[in-house]
């Protein structure tokens, strides 16, 4: 009875309190993996944001510092004499009327679209800017292709005027050469002495420049930034901008479209490095600059300021940014922020300039 007994008391369970013990411990580890889980959770979707900022602002910045630089780049026309538009056949004899018919844009009482407009000056036409334009209405009113509902208030935009770096169509008969460039675009067509743009076609004709030729891509673009992003309302600011398409005829005229490259651009801000003394170098940065000191440029310092697509509930951003002239703001949110910046030399239009062009 005594070895019954015994053995009985071997095989007892835990206790109420040792087992209330063991639960407690367990709770207390898995409460504990869990909150790392969820931290190392949050961290991986704060390292994902941030990745994809500087990825969107690397891409950013590569296409705004590729267009400004090539700004001024009209293959080998120099002389703005020898441009003919499509814009006013009275003021030039020789033009594509395909492209007089284009919608607008340009401001308001310019009379004309901004983007064939070349015969004032190719260096004075190849940049147009506006500093923290205050509101919708005042970009619409610099680029009326510009919504003025979708503009984000306070930020800087541009307008450049080049062509491609590369020909894409080549022709020289007497030699046997003919590679017409691909249709659905609008090309500057020139031979050296005369150039003449027009909207590109499989069968194109002469267009009034002499063979031989060669037909350069035309590519005039005008950056700014959109109050939303993949969806009107969803306040994700993001980097824009308006080019030329064709329908890929030629039967029609070019119009605009509206191509978005980047999301979380929350602030777009341009310096304007002038020469002032012709040696090439800038002497001062502006960001406002004259029409005089638009003509001076050498050199521009893009800035972007980059705020991540996801809140970080984790995270409150209380930094003050102060983004070249456009004011401290503090946002006091859960978004992640960059600040990031290039400078980007203007070599044509200074080498224009140096021919009196």
């Amino acid at each position: 009875m005594n070895a019954s007994h015994h053995m009985l008391r071997r095989q007892a369970g835990l206790t109420l309190v040792e087992l209330l013990v063991a639960v407690g411990l367990g709770l207390l580890l898995l409460l504990g993996v869990a909150a790392l889980f969820t931290q190392n959770k949050q961290s991986y979707r704060a390292n994902e944001d941030l990745a994809r900022l500087q990825e969107d602002a690397r891409f950013a910045l590569d296409e705004l510092s590729r267009d400004i630089s090539m700004a001024g780049f009209f293959a080998e026309s120099v002389d703005p004499s020898s441009v003919f538009v499509g814009y006013s056949a009275a003021v030039q004899p020789i033009y594509d009327g395909a492209l007089g018919a284009t919608v607008d844009c340009g401001p308001a009482g310019f009379g004309r679209n901004w983007f064939y407009a070349l015969d004032t000056g190719l260096v004075e036409n190849s940049m147009a800017i506006g500093d923290n334009v205050a509101s919708g209405a005042a970009a619409n009113t610099l680029f009326s292709c510009i919504d003025a509902g979708q503009f984000e208030v306070g930020t800087d935009l541009i307008g450049i005027k080049r062509t491609a770096g590369a020909a894409s169509g080549v022709s020289d008969l007497a030699n046997g050469i003919n590679n017409p460039a691909p249709a659905g675009r609008v090309y500057l067509r020139e031979n050296g002495t005369r150039s003449v743009l027009f909207p590109g076609a499989p069968a194109d004709p002469d267009r009034a420049v002499p063979d031989p030729y060669r037909d350069w891509e035309y590519a005039p673009r005008i950056y700014y930034v959109r109050n939303f992003g993949l969806a009107a309302g969803d306040g994700i600011p993001t980097l824009c901008r308006v080019r030329l398409v064709n329908d890929g005829t030629g039967g029609n005229p070019p119009v605009h479209t509206e191509e978005c490259l980047a999301q979380g651009v929350e602030d777009l801000q341009l310096e304007f490095g002038i020469d002032t003394n012709e040696d090439g170098a800038a002497n001062a940065y502006v960001t406002a600059p004259t029409p005089n000191q638009l003509v001076q440029t050498v050199s521009v310092r893009i800035y972007l300021l980059m705020r991540s697509i996801n809140v970080d509930v984790g995270y409150t951003d209380d930094r003050t940014y102060t983004v070249s002239n456009s004011g401290a703001v503090t946002p006091a949110d859960r978004f992640h922020r960059r600040v990031f910046s290039s400078t980007v030399m203007v070599r044509n239009m200074t080498n224009l300039r140096q021919l009196a062009f």
